[in-house]
């Protein structure tokens, strides 16, 4: 995955979920993207100043691996080998030996490159953490530079589209067919109770866990649609 390309939704969905698994782990989050929606906007923001094209957003979303140029930094979060390369857990937060994320244990800071260069979980979850740092977003350079510039708005412009429900509804919702999401209004996306839109306050959104495990089959069904024979796909348990 190391240089691949991340759409936006993807990325997105994987920095709310890497919250809440976090936090099912007895993490403290001070900033919490699964919950904030104007945290979750600002780490699009930022993705997507670190990861521009020219002076605006590349809207096929951030890149895995390291960022072009001599900076060491990696993942579609930008993070700085120099300072988090390294267990920092004596004096901020760390990524490095994180108690909650086994895979950050024991490792040195290629590893850890490797690792937020190669599986995007991990690299959400990486994010997440190092959100939590006593600077909070001005470790990033393009939070100023960028992000609260008044000269470029596009930035938290482009992340401001996104909201909780509308990660909840799967791009397909809106096909008549309703391919994989029975529960949904056609032409809408809407959540159907007994054929009729749920009311907003019951909603479900997809940082609850079982919605996040059924977004997470759907998508996995529709990656392998094409690949997989119809009847295989079909199998998979999306409900």
């Amino acid at each position: 995955m190391d240089g691949e390309q991340i759409p936006w939704i993807d990325w997105i969905n994987e920095i709310i979920v890497a919250a809440e698994e976090l936090k099912e782990k007895g993490a403290q989050l001070a900033k919490d993207p699964s919950e904030d929606i104007q945290v979750l906007h600002n780490m699009i923001a930022i993705s997507a100043a670190e990861w521009r094209d020219g002076n605006k957003v590349n809207e096929g979303g951030p890149s895995m691996g390291k960022a072009l140029g001599d900076e060491e930094s990696y993942s579609p979060a930008q993070i700085y080998k120099p300072v988090w390369g390294k267990d920092t857990s004596s004096v901020d937060v760390s990524i490095i030996n994180n108690p909650l994320v086994p895979e950050f244990q024991n490792i040195d800071g290629d590893k850890l490159m490797e690792l937020i260069s190669d599986d995007v979980s991990l690299a959400a979850k990486a994010y997440v953490i190092i959100l939590q740092n006593k600077r909070g977003y001005d470790i990033w350079s393009t939070w100023d530079d960028f992000v609260t510039n008044p000269d470029t708005p596009q930035y938290l412009d482009y992340a401001q589209q996104y909201s909780f429900e509308s990660l909840n509804t799967p791009s397909d919702a809106v096909d008549p067919d309703r391919l994989f999401t029975p529960d949904r209004e056609p032409g809408t996306g809407r959540l159907l109770q007994d054929g009729k839109p749920l009311p907003v306050e019951k909603r479900v959104t997809f940082s609850t866990k079982d919605n996040r495990e059924r977004q997470r089959r759907w998508l996995a069904s529709v990656k392998l649609k094409g690949i997989l024979s119809d009847a295989i796909v079909e199998a998979i348990n999306v409900d």
